[in-house]
């Protein structure tokens, strides 16, 4: 039985190895950079969008085929990395929770909401009030999240009820996620902490970013930040807190090497953030190489598939807006031009 499964996993992926010709990556990319209508790509690629070919229906039609994928490969691979994979697509459900309390934060109809949601598949139950609990974990207790968010939210409790907004909650489901993420990743076995590596990039790249928006954006004080932080994240506490209280250059130098590879100390946030994702993906082509027949590279293939689908609906953004190829191009990840 062990040696049928070892069989099913070299067959899996090596059909990935095929697969990966197939990805919007490099020069395909390029070619997609150089159409002019959400209905061009759809037809480029084969997404039914519907009628209207809108860049709602594309994004929510890639979305849901990707939540699919990880679904089906999740079947196919030992129980610790189908729980690691279960997990990323939970991510969706995640996103979904959040548009939720937005809607219900908005007062909007249960229509409205229901209309943002993405994926067919990606779908929760939520309930419907008036008013806004007072308490945050009552508030989140109105859409369907699992426990280990719930217990986040309530362990940040404090930190809504000082700043009682949207940010607040969003963040402390975010962190809560990642927590998770990174704990589901520590018992994948036989990768040599490419997943681990993975998760860890994911969670590096959000307190990052926190801790530039967090001031910059929001102006919370470094505290209230410092209090999002993730157990286990390759950025250590004291780094992370450091630069909750850096300026943007000195913040460049203390991340560089660990959320993101070098970059000059003029570098912008957008910059930043797009050299956190471009890391994220180096590590998932190496562990899609390095695992090369075996369940990390289904891992590297999914770290490679989900960095695809950002690069799509920023695409199809771009093209709604009718913004030209070149510096569409120097939007996705790779951050490469034409």
């Amino acid at each position: 039985m062990a040696g049928a499964a070892i069989r099913d996993i070299d067959f899996l992926a090596a059909r990935l190895h095929g697969r990966r010709s197939t990805l919007a990556e490099g020069e395909r990319l390029d070619e997609l950079c150089r159409l002019h209508t959400v209905g061009e790509l759809c037809r480029a690629l084969g997404v039914d969008a519907g009628p209207q070919s809108s860049a709602d229906a594309f994004q929510r039609r890639v979305l849901d085929e990707y939540a699919k994928e990880l679904t089906t490969l999740a079947a196919s691979v030992p129980t610790e990395y189908a729980a690691f994979f279960e997990w990323q697509r939970y991510r969706f459900h995640v996103e979904n929770a959040k548009v939720i309390l937005r809607g219900l934060w908005a007062k909007r109809s249960v229509a409205e909401i229901n209309d943002r949601l993405i994926g067919e598949s990606l779908r929760g139950d939520f309930r419907v009030t008036r008013e806004l609990p007072a308490d945050p974990v009552e508030i989140v207790r109105l859409v369907d999240v699992a426990p280990c968010l719930i217990e986040t939210v309530a362990a940040l409790s404090e930190v809504y009820l000082q700043f009682p907004n949207l940010f607040s909650l969003e963040t402390a489901l975010d962190a809560g996620y990642l927590a998770e993420l990174m704990r589901r990743a520590a018992q994948c076995k036989g990768d040599e902490g490419g997943v681990s590596a993975l998760a860890g990039q994911e969670t590096a790249t959000f307190l990052t970013m926190l801790a530039l928006r967090g001031i910059g954006n929001y102006k919370l004080p470094p505290h209230i930040v410092a209090a999002f932080y993730v157990e286990g994240a390759p950025l250590s506490r004291a780094t992370f807190e450091r630069l909750a209280t850096a300026s943007l250059p000195d913040a460049v130098k203390t991340a560089s090497g660990i959320a993101f590879d070098a970059l000059p100390p003029d570098a912008g946030i957008h910059e930043v953030e797009a050299a956190c994702w471009n890391r994220y993906l180096r590590l998932a082509n190496r562990l899609f190489r390095r695992g090369h027949m075996n369940v990390a590279a289904v891992a590297g293939f999914l770290g490679i598939r989900r960095v695809e689908v950002a690069n799509l609906i920023t695409l199809s953004e771009g093209l709604r807006l009718g913004m030209d190829g070149r510096e569409l191009r120097a939007r996705l990840i790779p951050g490469e031009t034409q």
